[in-house]
């Protein structure tokens, strides 16, 4: 709502601010996405748990197969990552100035 002064905008927003499960996960944040029954998980509440419960089981499985010395190193290498800049980071910060100057000259007056 603060970027587009409009609730209703706020997919867009997340979006132009690479705030989707999906930029999360190319930026190594998460691991895995869940997906979400058609329409959403708030259409079929009970779908989206049962997705939800399929993916927390599998993963516990490999969990259990990987020394915790590799998970632990993993996670460190994971976290130490998060915010490093990369190419990724260049193209994302591009395409937020870009989208910012397509606001301006458009003669947007809230951003």
């Amino acid at each position: 709502e603060i970027i587009f002064q409009d609730v209703d905008r706020a997919d867009e927003a997340a979006e132009s601010m690479k705030l989707t499960a999906y930029d999360c996960r190319d930026l190594g944040i998460i691991d895995t996405v869940v997906p979400e029954p058609p329409g959403g998980a708030h259409l079929d509440p009970e779908e989206a748990a049962r997705q939800l419960r399929r993916m927390i089981v599998s993963e516990l499985v490999n969990l259990q197969s990987t020394a915790t010395k590799k998970m632990l190193k993993d996670r460190y290498k994971k976290y130490r990552n998060i915010g490093e800049y990369s190419s990724y980071f260049s193209a994302a910060l591009t395409r937020e100035v870009n989208a910012l100057q397509n606001l301006v000259s458009s003669g947007a007056r809230w951003i």
